[in-house]
């Protein structure tokens, strides 16, 4: 989900230019009519929903290679976070003739229109990785995406036991959840499988919950509202931030008060730099995070993709409506073995 950081590295920009070269859609394909009818690559594209933590990266290169195997060029843009740009690509792609799309909607509320155009132009969607509510997935050919409450639910469930390690049964705990946005799908999710899975672990300190605080999915926009909090609660145990992309701007803020090692943190994601600080830094707060994998829900939205333009039924290739991809829960134990510099997650 997914959830930008202005602090971009140069794996991410590199990521960027990777993206630049395949995503530029071929001109000489056929107008309307999928692969399997003209006997050329099909136009596809994607609409992303924003670029700028790498996890957007790695998810659209996932696609873009896929997609190339399988013998189509995918053109990606970024909706930059904004559901009125993102409406306007999709009515841009539509103009264009494109057979098919990839959809990560910025708001999947917000996109109604446009999924009910591509309805009634016959453009089969594959929705990837947004919180998307069941009576807007009905006329998609498949959603691809992770359970978030299953998901959170497994670093809840990991901060529960820290805490009952640290603290014993009988205290009560303060902790503080960082989140996206207020309201918006993938933060209501992410909070309900954390407190569920807090709250499954018998014999968990009691918690207090502080108020939420939103670092609107980027490092930068987190520093000031977890530093308010952090001052006001110096007995604070500790957080679970929404995405591994706030992490930096979390840790800036609870360094900035002298807490940062007096906390347990458990993040979301998955981001390799995270698992590496964890296999390298026993010291490091962070007791866990957990995998979504964002290059395989590119992958498998780039294969139904194909399917859909291929006429494959969709409850055959997709049944339900949606692919959940497994998580991999991490933890200092299990870092070394998880890690590897080849990708960004």
């Amino acid at each position: 989900m997914t959830i930008p950081t202005k602090h971009r590295s140069a794996r991410i920009a590199k990521a960027i230019a990777l993206l630049a070269v395949p995503a530029l859609l071929a001109t000489g394909c056929g107008a309307s009519a999928p692969a399997a009818q003209n006997g050329g690559a099909s136009k596809v594209g994607f609409a992303q929903g924003n670029f700028g933590n790498g996890w957007y990266e790695v998810n659209a290169k996932g696609a873009t290679d896929e997609m190339t195997k399988l013998g189509s060029q995918l053109e990606v843009v970024s909706g930059g976070g904004d559901p009125v740009t993102q409406n306007s690509q999709i009515t841009n792609f539509i103009t264009k003739g494109v057979n098919g799309l990839i959809i990560n909607p910025t708001d999947p509320q917000a996109l109604t229109s446009s999924f009910g155009r591509l309805k009634a132009e016959k453009i089969p969607f594959v929705l990837v990785n947004a919180g998307v509510k069941p009576e807007l997935l009905a006329d998609s050919y498949c959603y691809v995406t992770e359970d978030e409450k299953v998901n959170a639910g497994l670093v809840g469930a990991e901060m529960a036991r820290n805490l009952k390690a640290k603290k014993g049964p009988d205290k009560t705990v303060k902790l503080l959840l960082v989140l996206g946005f207020p309201g918006d799908t993938n933060s209501a999710n992410r909070e309900e499988g954390f407190k569920a899975g807090y709250a499954s672990v018998e014999g968990a300190p009691k918690v207090q919950y502080l108020e939420n605080v939103y670092g609107k999915w980027a490092a930068d926009t987190a520093v000031a509202p977890v530093r308010s909090v952090a001052t006001g609660n110096p007995d604070l145990d500790g957080l679970f931030v929404a995405t591994d992309s706030m992490l930096p701007g979390v840790q800036q803020a609870l360094k900035a008060v002298n807490m940062w090692k007096t906390v347990s943190i458990a993040g979301y994601d998955g981001q390799m730099k995270v698992v590496k600080q964890m296999m390298e830094d026993p010291q490091s707060p962070i007791i866990a995070t957990v995998a979504n994998l964002p290059a395989q829900q590119g992958q498998i939205a780039a294969q139904m993709l194909d399917k859909a333009l291929q006429g494959v039924d969709k409850n055959t290739a997709c049944p339900d409506n949606r692919i959940f991809v497994k998580p991999t829960l991490i933890t200092a134990e299990t870092a070394k073995s998880y890690y590897s510099d080849a990708s960004d997650y």
